[in-house]
């Protein structure tokens, strides 16, 4: 899912090279997904009103349930 996510980001921002995914598991079996980037490209990542970040984490949460589990997306500062 690391993979997809850092895909799907890639191809939306300016500065694609500073683009980082970070996955890790928490103590109840969650997926969560940090996404690092240039501070600039973070208002194109959200989109107008969360809808970009909303269809990443729409995308991510199929993929999750089709496993039996939850993934939740973060995007650092």
């Amino acid at each position: 899912m690391q993979d997809l996510i850092e895909f799907i980001v890639k191809k939306i921002v300016n500065y694609p090279d500073e683009v980082t995914v970070s996955e890790n598991i928490d103590e109840e079996q969650n997926t969560i997904i940090h996404i690092d980037m240039n501070p600039e490209d973070k208002p194109i990542v959200i989109g107008k009103g969360g809808r970009n970040i909303s269809a990443v984490r729409d995308i991510a949460s199929v993929l999750a349930r089709q496993n039996g589990k939850r993934v939740y997306i973060k995007i650092d500062d």
